[in-house]
């Protein structure tokens, strides 16, 4: 793998990048592992699995938008990945199903907690020495997100507790879901 400046990462620098920021994932650490993302991200790894990974723990958080412009990067990356277009269709799809939500619950009935399932295809990284640093990944997870504004501002505080948000932005969303 090439950095932004050209110059070439060594195997083990890579392996031990991308199994922390695994760990982080499957710790369910999805704050700590975005922030891993973006630091390895900014020191020049342009490498598809991290904005894949960081598209997927977005995801987890319920950061649809965001999850959906790191994981339009991993497929322009690589292209040909299948676990990446797959993981772009669920996001896209979650997308739609949160704006019609929406959409039903300001025309329709005050919000309700109302389950949801999006599939997605985890973090790509070897889980044994069967596969390769490049192939996909079979696991699959499913995410619950729900509606529920107590629900969500505690996802939003979390966020903004691992960095991922500013105050602001909290305070902004906090005051939109109390007033549902």
């Amino acid at each position: 793998m090439r950095t932004r400046d050209g110059s070439n990462l060594d195997s083990s620098q890579i392996e031990a990048v991308r199994k922390k920021i695994s760990a982080l994932y499957k710790q369910e650490k999805f704050g700590e592992c975005i922030r891993e993302c973006n630091n390895a991200i900014k020191q020049g790894y342009q490498d598809a699995s991290l904005y894949n990974t960081k598209a997927i723990a977005l995801l987890q958080l319920g950061e649809h938008e965001r999850a959906k412009k790191s994981i339009d990067i991993a497929v322009r990356l690589a292209p040909d990945n299948a676990h990446y277009a797959k993981n772009k269709e669920s996001i896209t799809a979650k997308i739609e199903e949160v704006q019609v939500k929406s959409d039903e619950e300001e025309n329709i009935v005050p919000a309700q907690n109302q389950h949801q399932e999006t599939e997605a295809t985890p973090p790509d990284q070897p889980s044994s020495s069967n596969e390769s640093e490049d192939g996909p990944s079979s696991h699959v997870i499913i995410i619950k997100s729900e509606l529920d504004p107590a629900e969500e501002i505690r996802r939003y505080k979390a966020m903004l507790d691992n960095g991922i948000i500013d105050q602001q932005y909290f305070e902004t969303k906090k005051q939109q879901l109390q007033n549902l």
